[in-house]
């Protein structure tokens, strides 16, 4: 329950992200006397966020296999899937949307500047937004991750731990997590076992 409403909040914001540059992509986008583009850059920046978010996708399927896994190793392997992924393919994938938003917001305010000279204030509040939105993207693109991942991280770990007590030989191990998803119905199935024997 908990990984699918980390998913569902993924999702969201990925339509957030995508109508907020669909909105932008509807305004009057123009060309600097410098000659940067601001379609050719927003197009940058449109595939480098679809880039990311499939592989932050990719990401979460690994992290919901730690879920399904029958074995330990399997949800040891799972988890170390997902952090390769997260390092080799989504956080570069990030890193690359940062290029491609920085670069828009140079664009932007070149554009903005050749407007100001000419006298329109409108283009300032466009780079404003622009930046204030970008930042608040990258925000929470980051709280989510971390927040999946340290979830799932330690509640796993003190089911883990409880059950390396219960291999040692303590009979009174138990695992001391209570949540309504599916690491507590790990941890209760484990509960249970444990009181079995």
């Amino acid at each position: 329950a908990t990984y699918r409403r980390q998913v569902e909040a993924q999702n969201g914001l990925r339509e957030k992200i995508t109508g907020s540059l669909d909105a932008y992509a509807a305004t009057t986008l123009r060309v600097s006397r410098n000659g940067r583009d601001e379609f050719v850059d927003l197009q940058a920046l449109r595939t480098a966020v679809a880039a990311y978010f499939e592989a932050a996708q990719l990401t979460s399927r690994y992290a919901g296999r730690i879920w399904t896994s029958r074995t330990k190793e399997e949800a040891e392997a799972a988890r170390e899937d997902a952090k390769r992924n997260s390092s080799d393919n989504a956080g570069p994938k990030l890193f690359g949307v940062l290029s491609a938003l920085e670069r828009l917001v140079e664009t932007v305010r070149e554009v903005a500047k050749d407007m100001n000279d000419d006298g329109i204030l409108s283009g300032r509040l466009a780079v404003q937004s622009l930046m204030i939105g970008g930042g608040v993207v990258v925000v929470l693109g980051l709280l989510i991750g971390w927040a999946i991942a340290r979830m799932l991280a330690r509640n796993l770990n003190l089911v883990g731990e409880a059950a390396k007590k219960l291999g040692a030989g303590e009979l009174s191990a138990r695992s001391s997590v209570t949540t309504r998803d599916e690491v507590g119905t790990l941890a209760l199935a484990f509960n249970e076992m444990g009181e079995k024997l």
